[in-house]
């Protein structure tokens, strides 16, 4: 519900790239931490969720797991383009 779903005042939202990250630490799934990856298509006024990961460190994001999602990224606007 909020105005610009790439900030928000009670979720860590965090840019990466051309798509962001929201990291959440003891929240609703108690103690697993997990990572939930997601590009706003504005063409289509759409938020689209490209994946999610369980956090094991609290250091940057794994470059494997950046990779994965830009490909799903590009596929998703590839397809519906």
């Amino acid at each position: 519900m909020e105005e610009e779903p790439s900030q928000s005042a009670s979720i860590d939202v965090r840019p990466i790239e051309d798509f962001f990250e929201i990291r959440d630490k003891g929240g609703v799934l108690g103690r697993i931490s997990v990572r939930v990856f997601f590009f706003i298509c504005k063409r289509a006024r759409t938020i689209v969720i490209l994946g999610t990961i369980k956090k094991q460190n609290n250091g940057q994001t794994p470059v494997g797991d950046k990779a994965t999602m830009r490909r799903r990224m590009r596929m998703y606007l590839e397809n519906h383009s």
